[in-house]
């Protein structure tokens, strides 16, 4: 398995699903768009390693920069809201 194509699969995700996003793609949409990438990157992956196992790690590679992404933005918001109740309460 080609690990540094790995490496460059999960920011690659975050990258096309947070443009489609800007793009238009409603939020609901955009872990299908990461999926699909996946089953892609699967494929892409099984095919040139000739090993049909190394579909997951397209899988969860996509399905990872998702998440990755996510958490992040979920993590930073918390903080905000948190800063404003603080800020409000004074």
């Amino acid at each position: 398995m080609n690990n540094d194509l790995l490496l460059v699969l999960t920011p690659t995700t975050t990258i096309v699903v947070e443009a489609a996003k800007r793009a238009g793609l409603p939020n609901k949409f955009a872990y299908l768009l990461a999926l699909f990438l996946g089953i892609l990157y699967g494929i892409l992956l099984a095919v040139s390693d000739k090993n049909p196992l190394s579909f997951f790690s397209g899988l969860f590679a996509s399905m990872a920069g998702v998440g990755v992404y996510e958490g992040i933005k979920t993590g930073l918001e918390s903080v905000k809201l948190l800063k404003n109740k603080q800020e409000n309460a004074l």
